[in-house]
């Protein structure tokens, strides 16, 4: 008996698309666990205190609007003397997180990550790392 090729072709086909969105799902399963999240945020915490060790407290803004504009970070400073944001699209600190623990990390939607870091002296910072497009 002869088959058609017009059932093996949708039988390719099919076999495919279901592979293409096993593929999808794995990705997006693995984007979304929460090691991975942990990860990140990790690392960006890292990456505030090296920020904040780099352009000192309370910061030079030249150096800090050179970082933010170099690395599509945004930066608030908010301390007794100064208040100081790389944007005007940056919320207050107290708007993202009111906690006054060392290290806040908050995941909103995937492209924008709030860092919080509380120094000795009750100053406070605020990074937001995100994709250009969603500055």
């Amino acid at each position: 008996m002869k088959r058609s090729i017009f059932l093996k072709m949708l039988l390719v086909v099919f076999i495919t698309g279901v592979l293409v969105l096993l593929f999808i799902g794995i990705f997006f399963g693995m984007m979304f666990h929460k090691d991975t999240r942990d990860a990140v945020g990790k690392n960006l915490r890292n990456y505030a205190d090296y920020i904040v060790r780099d352009i000192g407290i309370p910061p030079d803004t030249l150096k800090a609007k050179e970082i933010s504009k170099n690395f599509n970070i945004d930066i608030r400073y908010e301390g007794k003397d100064i208040n100081w944001a790389s944007s005007d699209k940056l919320p207050a600190i107290d708007e993202v997180d009111g906690s006054a623990s060392h290290h806040r990390f908050r995941f909103k939607p995937m492209w924008l990550h709030y860092v919080i870091v509380t120094n000795p002296d009750g100053s406070r910072f605020l990074f937001r790392y995100s994709s250009g497009k969603f500055r």
